[in-house]
């Protein structure tokens, strides 16, 4: 079964942030390699509103969480992108999935990498593209061995 981390991403539409989301979606995540993961992003406006994905269709909207690798100051290598789509929860039309499996982490050295998370909506009100998890850091650790 895969391990689910959940995160928060804003659409920052000028409204006022409520208090209930963080002040900044920039976050660290732990990744087992060799483990399947699923990375759901609960999309929310500042004010703390669901962004319905599915306003005009479920293929409206896109999104993609990248994975790099920073050499220098100034350079960071992508090493891995991620497509993501609406989750298909009935109850929650706000909820992104992106699926990581053992092949994607097999591919990546251990250590620490920086990622964001881009959404793209083609209609509704917020048509355009937005960064709605800011930079942030993912540690790719050793999968614990079992006896």
């Amino acid at each position: 079964m895969p391990q689910t981390i959940q995160l928060v991403g804003v659409i920052e539409d000028g409204s006022d942030r409520s208090p209930l989301l963080p002040r900044n979606t920039a976050t660290t995540i732990l990744l087992p390699q060799f483990a399947p993961v699923k990375i759901d992003v609960l999309v929310r406006t500042a004010a703390g509103a669901e962004v319905d994905l599915t306003a005009s269709a479920p293929s409206a909207a896109s999104a993609q969480l990248t994975f790099q690798r920073q050499l220098d100051p100034c350079q960071r290598i992508p090493e891995l992108k991620m497509l993501g789509a609406w989750a298909g929860a009935p109850n929650d039309r706000s909820l992104l999935r992106f699926g990581m499996t053992p092949a994607m982490t097999r591919q990546l050295d251990l250590g620490r990498y920086f990622f964001d998370v881009w959404l793209t909506l083609l209609a509704g009100p917020f048509t355009g593209r937005w960064q709605i998890v800011g930079i942030s850091t993912a540690v790719l650790q050793a999968a614990l061995q079992r006896a």
